[in-house]
């Protein structure tokens, strides 16, 4: 299995595109039937029991001042103007595009991925002698086959009740580490709590299988976007992730908080073909 940190660190890429919250093995099940290339398995340093997740693999990967690199960032984790959770990107890259600030879509909660494809072109005409780092949000929660739960008007009711959010953090940072997600949102249901989050309250409302249809349709939208993206890019041009996602593993969803697994830490290294 690769280093992802030494193959980002010294590997001779022209760029380097991150799907957020992508896995290994669902990257390896979909992508042929979009891009073409070479896939190889890497070990994401990222620990997220520490924190956030994409925070956390930020400060693991990139310790050193990148003055040939442009970072086009869709996640306000990684912004051009102040320091969250103990990174700042504008120390690390010659330039950050916030994408996520000028191209957000507030229906859907995200930055859509053909919205990074031409950031990407953009920021190539303005800085051509740069390399660049492009931060898709996608496969990441929030599902855009589905209605965003971040849209006030599709909370439940009681998600604004104090005394009951206050209950459902409780499990949320706490009882879900010592209890697993699954007996966890049993008991929120039990006590009629808010989902722990809005993945979670996605799980209660469309089901496993539903949650996992939704997540590869999330890939399928990106890498299709990359197909179209292609065709604009010359070099070597690399598809990876920050970190992976939980999908029902000892009962867990998600990334941020949780205990490491190889479904957080097994990613993606494709070499992507270009023309």
């Amino acid at each position: 299995m690769l280093d992802q940190k030494k193959q980002i660190n010294e590997g001779d890429w022209d760029y380097l595109l991150i799907l957020d919250a992508c896995r290994y093995d669902y990257f390896k099940e979909l992508y042929s039937d979009f891009l073409s290339g070479r896939l190889k398995k890497a070990n994401s340093p990222v620990e997220c029991l520490k924190g956030v997740a994409t925070s956390e693999w930020c400060k693991a990967v990139f310790t050193k001042r990148y003055e040939d690199v442009v970072y086009v960032s869709t996640t306000p984790h990684v912004n051009s103007f102040s320091e969250v959770n103990g990174f700042k990107a504008s120390d690390h890259f010659f330039k950050v595009v916030d994408v996520w600030n000028n191209r957000w879509d507030n229906e859907k909660g995200t930055v859509y991925p053909d919205e990074v494809n031409q950031a990407i072109i953009d920021t190539k005409i303005k800085h051509p002698k740069k390399r660049i780092i492009a931060h898709y949000m996608q496969p990441h929660f929030p599902y855009l086959t589905l209605d965003n739960p971040f849209n006030p008007k599709n909370k439940e009711p009681s998600s604004h009740d104090n005394i009951k959010r206050s209950m459902r953090n409780f499990f949320g940072s706490r009882a879900r580490r010592i209890l697993g997600g699954e007996l966890t949102r049993k008991l929120l249901r039990t006590f009629n709590l808010p989902s722990i989050n809005p993945m979670d309250e996605t799980l209660r409302k469309i089901g496993h299988d539903g949650l996992i249809k939704a997540y590869k349709e999330n890939l399928k939208a990106v890498l299709e976007s990359l197909n179209k993206l292609s065709d604009e890019l010359s070099g070597k041009v690399i598809v990876s992730s920050d970190h992976g996602e939980y999908l029902g593993e000892n009962g867990f969803y998600g990334h941020s908080y949780l205990p490491q697994h190889q479904a957080l830490n097994e990613v993606p290294w494709f070499e992507m073909e270009t023309l």
